[in-house]
């Protein structure tokens, strides 16, 4: 199985992520390809990182966000689940803690929950974040033309939508489940380790 290690950045990576992907690297007995996709809008990097791992012939994409923390063993315990979209649980930058994973109620309205409320086994979620999620690229090519990530805005011109919540949505569209491993201990990188 050959593995596409996909890097979206705006043109630094934190010395952090970089410990953790060459770690990947060595503890995977898979053939990784990386890619390294820099350019101002994240969701244009993640699309051409699937064209990239299409080309290459990649059967899975492992996005690992430019300033994310992970433990090397993280890749294979992703792999070991078996889904076709499985993320880690992970923050965002900022505090009070809040965590990327996202939940649906039973009318598809998205339920935010407090990071210490997500379950601590695998379970299936509404969505994931992206920065250190895995894909089976059999994903893409069910999912159609682009964009498989994208953003929309409110009326007042905030963001409503972004690129992780977008491929989780038109995931989900297309059939299929997310799930997520609470269990990694990903950090998300910033002033502090989220």
């Amino acid at each position: 199985m050959k593995i596409a290690l996909g890097i979206p950045n705006t043109g630094t990576i934190r010395a952090k992520t970089m410990l953790s992907v060459v770690g990947t690297i060595f503890e995977t007995p898979h053939p990784i390809h990386l890619i390294e996709q820099g350019g101002c809008y994240v969701q244009e990097n993640r699309q051409k990182i699937v064209r990239e791992a299409q080309r290459a012939g990649c059967e899975k994409l492992f996005f690992v966000d430019s300033d994310m923390y992970f433990a090397p063993s993280t890749l294979r315990a992703l792999l070991a689940h078996e889904k076709p979209i499985v993320g880690a649980a992970y923050n965002y930058r900022h505090l009070p803690l809040e965590t990327t994973v996202k939940f649906a109620d039973a009318d598809g309205h998205l339920v935010a929950k407090p990071a210490e409320e997500i379950p601590k086994e695998f379970f299936a979620c509404y969505a994931v974040g992206t920065g250190c999620c895995l894909v089976d690229m059999r994903v893409f090519d069910n999912l159609g033309s682009p964009p498989w990530f994208d953003c929309d805005y409110d009326e007042e011109g905030a963001l409503r939508t972004g690129d992780d919540l977008w491929f989780c949505r038109s995931a989900h569209q297309a059939g299929y489940e997310v799930w997520c491993d609470p269990t990694l201990g990903v950090r998300h990188l910033g002033e502090y380790e989220y």
